[in-house]
């Protein structure tokens, strides 16, 4: 049987902060099994990969000290992020339970776990 394939897309931005303006998108491919085991649960390991980018737009704010001909200062500049890790995981299920862990390595590092039901 062919393995469980799946893709995320996402973008997002930054908003209501003043002095910062970022913008960030990026995707997400996984490949998993399901693994029955004796009828009782399920095991679900997956691997994958994932990126990210960021852009940070040039903010400048203004401080008068005296007679200041540049008042002007910038607070952030702007650059771009490039973020590559890869995704390794494994779900375990037993209904109604699910249990999801999930770890990011990579330029970026992170560990998510996840607990819920399922009906």
């Amino acid at each position: 049987m062919l393995p469980d394939i799946g893709m995320r897309l996402d973008v997002g931005a930054v908003m209501g902060n003043p002095e910062t303006t970022l913008v960030h998108g990026g995707f997400d491919v996984i490949i998993g099994r399901p693994i029955p085991v004796q009828g009782l649960f399920t095991v679900g390991p997956c691997g994958g990969y994932a990126f990210r980018f960021g852009r940070t737009l040039e903010r400048q704010f203004a401080t008068f000290d005296g007679a200041e001909a540049e008042p002007f200062q910038t607070a952030l500049r702007g650059q771009n992020l490039f973020l590559h890790h890869a995704v390794i995981g494994i779900r375990f299920e037993s209904r109604p339970l699910a249990v999801n862990a999930e770890a990011h390595l990579g330029s970026t590092q992170g560990l998510e776990l996840a607990v819920g039901t399922r009906s």
